[in-house]
């Protein structure tokens, strides 16, 4: 029994004798019992169990050579045989190479994106609170909650030992710090007191009883930390102004490994004297964090708080529950590629770790009279395994430096393509994979080349491959290819996708479109003058503006409408609620069904509405112009519907849209004319500067916002494209191996073949197909396998392209060409070969 084997091989001769009795004991006892296939697999767990430190005997080469003697030997032996077998030498170095670049860069982005936010001292217990809406697509999650809420929680949940609220959308994010003549774009929010206590942002220098700003900005501002205290500065986002505020204190830089980059934090309460409305119950203002207390179950404490808000006054947002997300910052889409592209750099890896195996085995015919010579002179196979494990190891060293180098020279064009900062560092655990990756690969052909007997292959009787190691070999390779085929299969859906939902019609003409945000203390009642002064700029088609931005839905949300017949829960749902000027729907290129858009010179424009389609069907009203849609107490006329356009991104289904007049707003959008729009871009600057003296001119166009929203998805796809070339590249030269195994072992049949006679092209036709049956397979698993992948991929998109057979015929189309054209290399080769070279031994 090779359990049995394995025992006597590894186990103490004081031990053995008494542990093979008892272990014999046992088994034949399980066999009448249980059967022998149960005990089989128990004397192996039994075995297994004692492979341990206190029990393997000290090998004898150990006491009968010198280790350094047999390393140096091994050392020398490896590197004859890479200069004897160059071809397969340099195969098995291009392809482990591959594959740990491949890693290695895979490694720096997974290890960046899981240690985000883990400098925290308390970020086991640090949970962000959801609140749950109602939207006309379903229930939906999102992280703003009321701003009163965290105070609420801490006064009454004992679970909690703290908690802040930071401000949302509207008071979050970049905009000017100004000291006397110096200004500066920088990030900001507004947080509660206790931020720098429950998030581990050090404070250098004085406290967060009022503005907060980072090392580098007060250094910036005003030369050094101690001079900042005290100082008043001004700021501004797009949103809002208010100040001057007194600087109380100044933090530590922000690590890169920071969810939140910042460099001013204001005191939450501040926040109050901008919107009178964001101290309220029924507002979505705060991103809530928590600290709980040690041994805190988030399940029962998920459902002690889930109705929490209902018993609160005001509460009328239409937020159906609350519950604690602990991923705060590795969203789920973020975590989704951590352990997808983490599964990429294993099966890229396997990959090129087979090809060792199939090379290494294909290769077998020239060492077995070596191994002969060396059992007849009394080289035992423990030796002989480690001689072959240092060939692997010593394989896979050499592969890690090239691919080191070779990460290092990728490393920048790597970081433009992941929009990170990834530096390359070498540590211990680098080398410690690497060497497991050189016995893993090295494990198989140093077990099957030790194996062989040495009277056999001195009388000049080669071995045939049993049909296991034919399975091994042909299996190996069928795994190689069914990971190629899924790549090539997800690589052409991804990409097919993303050009799906960057050339879908969208309901609206995003080219050639301006967007810009007014800033600073402009005048509000200038409005009519900016948009008229924008229009007669030559290259300028027309102007309007809204709040928000039509890539952006989340900016629009809104409760409190309903109307004649509506069901009471539509009262409390979410619906996109747009304020925009007039000449808006004209200058996005949206078309109006019936009815007609805002107009600036009729009276009460701020008591009507515009809806899309979706909104009419939703209302039922046959003809909806001229009805009243309530929004809270206040009655709205519709007066125009448009065609449905895609409010947000594709990843999300058509909802109801409704539209309310407001004559001025600070986000602008212009449509330009075709051709080249740089003399009509410095025109709009010279006059948003006439408006908004010391602020830059910021612009973007809005096919650049629409292509951000597929950002990760983007890369996902460049990603699977590298990925896709690089694992079917690595797997054909693992074919390849299998070409010269098949070649080396059927040399004389070739011989005797063409002798009597047997042509070149039949020759190859019979040696491939042998070797393309296993593709074949890998195929057949390879397509049901990435039908599921895909489908669950798409699933997050409301719109998406449908999954044709012909993505998987492609595949496999491909698959077989580069089979045939990798093994044709190799077989041709062998099947032009002189017959008598081969026979002449016989």
């Amino acid at each position: 029994m090779r359990s049995l084997k394995f025992l006597r091989w590894f186990c103490k001769p004081e031990y053995l004798v008494d542990i093979e009795g008892d272990l014999l004991e046992m088994y034949e006892k399980r066999s009448k019992n249980i059967g022998q296939s149960k005990a089989n697999w128990l004397l192996w767990r039994d075995v297994i169990f004692l492979f341990r430190p206190g029990m393997i005997r000290t090998p004898e080469s150990i006491h009968s050579n010198n280790m350094i003697a047999i390393t140096h030997h091994n050392i020398l032996i490896s590197l004859r045989n890479f200069t004897r077998n160059k071809t397969a030498f340099f195969i098995n170095l291009g392809s482990l190479t591959s594959g740990l670049v491949c890693a290695l860069l895979i490694y720096l982005w997974v290890a960046d994106e899981v240690s985000m936010d883990k400098f925290h001292e308390n970020d086991a217990r640090l949970y962000r609170v959801n609140s749950t809406y109602m939207r006309p697509t379903g229930p939906s999650m999102i992280e703003w909650t009321p701003s009163p809420l965290a105070e609420a929680m801490v006064a009454e949940f004992p679970e909690v030992e703290r908690a802040v609220s930071m401000s949302s959308f509207r008071f979050t994010g970049v905009g000017i710090v100004s000291y006397e003549n110096k200004q500066f774009k920088t990030e900001g929010f507004f947080a509660s007191k206790d931020f720098f206590k429950v998030f581990s942002y050090p404070i250098l220098l004085g406290d967060n009883s009022g503005v907060m700003i980072s090392k580098s900005l007060a250094e910036r501002l005003f030369g050094s930390n101690d001079a900042a205290i005290g100082k008043m500065v001004e700021w501004n986002n797009r949103f809002w102004v208010k100040g001057p505020h007194i600087i109380s204190g100044v933090f530590e830089d922000v690590p890169k490994n920071s969810t939140e980059q910042f460099e001013i934090v204001f005191d939450y309460k501040k926040m109050y004297e901008t919107d009178v409305h964001s101290d309220k119950w029924n507002g979505g203002y705060a991103k809530t964090i928590l600290l709980l207390r040690d041994g805190v179950n988030i399940d029962e404490f998920n459902k002690k708080i889930a109705g929490f808000l209902k018993t609160k006054e005001q509460q009328n947002q239409g937020i159906l529950s609350v519950s604690l997300y602990s991923d705060k910052y590795l969203a789920d889409g973020r975590i989704y590629y951590v352990r997808l592209f983490s599964l990429v750099a294993i099966f890229t890896l396997a990959i090129a770790c087979i090809n060792f195996v199939n090379l290494s085995t294909a290769q077998a015919s020239r060492k077995m009279k070596e191994v002969g010579v060396k059992k007849t002179f009394g080289v035992s196979r423990a030796t002989l395994i480690g001689q072959f494990l240092s060939e692997s190891v010593m394989l896979a060293m050499m592969s890690l430096v090239l691919a080191l180098l070779i990460a290092f020279i990728l490393l920048p064009d790597f970081n433009q393509l992941t929009g990170k900062h990834l530096e390359l560092t070498i540590d211990s655990r680098i080398f410690l994979i690497t060497l497991m990756i050189g016995i893993a690969a090295g494990v198989y052909p140093a077990f099957f080349l030790s194996g062989f007997r040495p009277a056999s292959i001195l009388k000049g009787k080669i071995m045939n491959s049993s049909f296991a190691e034919v399975f091994t070999r042909k299996g190996l390779v069928i795994m190689q290819f069914t990971v190629s085929v899924i790549f090539i299969i997800g690589f052409m859906i991804i990409n097919k996708q993303i050009e799906f939902v960057q050339s879908k019609n969208l309901g609206y003409d995003k080219e050639n479109v301006v967007t810009f945000s007014r800033r600073g203390e402009f005048d509000w009642n200038n409005y009519e003058t900016l948009i008229r002064e924008i229009k007669s700029v030559p290259g300028v088609v027309d102007a309007s503006s809204m709040m928000g931005s039509v890539v952006n839905r989340e900016l629009s949300l809104h409760n409190g409408l309903t109307w004649e017949g509506a069901d009471a829960t539509v009262y409390q749902t979410m619906f996109p609620y747009p304020p925009v000027c007039h000449d808006w729907v004209e200058t996005m290129g949206i078309e109006l069904k019936e009815g007609r858009t805002f107009k600036k010179d009729l009276p009460n424009e701020d008591t009507k509405m515009i809806i899309n389609e979706t909104a009419a069907k939703m209302i039922g009203f046959e003809d909806p112009i001229g009805k009243i849609v309530m929004y809270g107490p206040d009655p709205k006329e519709i007066i125009g519907v448009v065609k449905d356009f895609k409010y947000g991104s594709l990843h999300t289904a058509m909802e109801p849209v409704f539209f309310e007049y407001r004559p001025i707003n600070t986000n602008i959008v212009v449509r330009l004319a075709n051709g080249s729009p740089q003399a009509t871009l410095e025109q709009l600057q010279i006059i948003y500067q006439k408006f908004h003296p010391g602020y830059p001119f910021e612009f973007t166009f809005l096919d650049d916002d629409y292509k951000k929203l597929y950002e990760s998805d983007t890369k996902v796809s460049m990603l699977s494209t590298y990925f896709a070339i690089l694992a079917t590249l690595i797997s054909c030269l693992g074919l390849f191996g299998l070409a010269v195994f098949s070649s080396e072992q059927r040399t004389k049949e070739i011989g005797i073949r063409k002798v009597l006679g047997a042509t070149t092209s039949g020759i190859v036709r019979l040696l491939a197909n042998d070797l393309v049956r296993p593709v074949f397979v890998s195929i057949l698993i390879a397509i049901p396998v990435s039908f599921f992948a895909a489908n669950s991929w798409l699933e997050g998109f409301a719109y998406k392209i449908e999954l044709s057979w012909w993505f998987f015929a492609i595949a496999g189309v491909i698959a077989i060409a580069l089979t045939w054209f990798t093994v044709a290399l190799q077989t041709v080769k062998a099947a032009r070969a002189n017959p008598v070279s081969s026979l002449k031994s016989e």
